[in-house]
């Protein structure tokens, strides 16, 4: 199933007071400082992301320090998403009594880890995948990850489609069934048609994958037909 984006959205959130206190004079401005604004992400990620950990955050781009008039200060947190690699962004509206002074952006990345299948071993183009060269082990999320398998059995039994290195997310795309038949090979053709069987002996002309379909080469008449592979070494024909 394919992930999608987490999006989001909250409204009139309230910040420390940052004014004076009434003994001294009111100031003309505000400053928002850095970590003010990481404290409203942290928030609002944490509203999002199951089990969020700041610790987890690998890296954010805040704005400068902001000064703003002073008075009544709120936020708003707007056309917010988090992908599923955990790439976020966020625009944060600041208003002074009500009316919106300034927004920033804010965006960054959340170390994210998923358990999917991964090579114990290298493995050259077309060597057959077994218990021992697969593991399935919790990585962080990255464009790698995505679409990966997830279970032993989605991988063993088949082959390499291309050299693969160690320790990387197996996707359905790396692998594929082993050859049933080899170009060359003498295969048994099994004929149906209604209230007929009838076999014979061929040539395959091509190799053949497990349900795929090859020409062979019937050796009594001389005719190719294209049949599909039963199982090794047996492909079947209907008329």
């Amino acid at each position: 199933m394919r992930k999608t984006a987490i999006v989001f959205a909250f409204v009139a959130m309230m910040l420390s007071p940052l004014w004076a206190s009434a003994a001294q004079a009111v100031p003309a401005t505000q400053t928002v400082g850095q970590e003010s604004i990481r404290g409203i992400v942290f928030e609002t990620l944490a509203k999002c992301v199951k089990g969020f950990d700041p610790a987890k955050v690998a890296e954010m781009k805040l704005p400068e320090d902001l000064v703003l008039p002073a008075g009544r200060l709120t936020h708003t947190v707007q056309e917010g998403r988090v992908e599923p690699d955990g790439k976020f962004s966020m625009r944060v509206a600041f208003l002074v009594g009500g009316e919106e002074k300034r927004s920033v952006w804010v965006w960054g990345r959340v170390r994210r880890t998923v358990k999917v299948l991964i090579t114990s071993r290298p493995l050259k183009k077309f060597d057959p995948v077994t218990e021992d060269d697969v593991q399935v082990a919790e990585v962080e999320a990255k464009a790698d990850t995505e679409g990966a398998l997830t279970e032993p059995a989605q991988a063993v039994g088949q082959v390499a489609s291309r050299p693969l290195a160690s320790g990387i997310p197996l996707k359905e795309e790396y692998i594929r069934q082993p050859k049933a038949i080899s170009r060359g090979e003498s295969v048994k053709i099994i004929a149906r048609a209604p209230g007929l069987i009838v076999t014979a002996t061929g040539k395959a002309k091509e190799d053949g994958l497990l349900g795929g379909r090859i020409r062979v080469e019937n050796l009594k008449s001389g005719k190719t037909v294209v049949a599909e592979v039963i199982s090794e070494g047996v492909v079947g024909v209907t008329f």
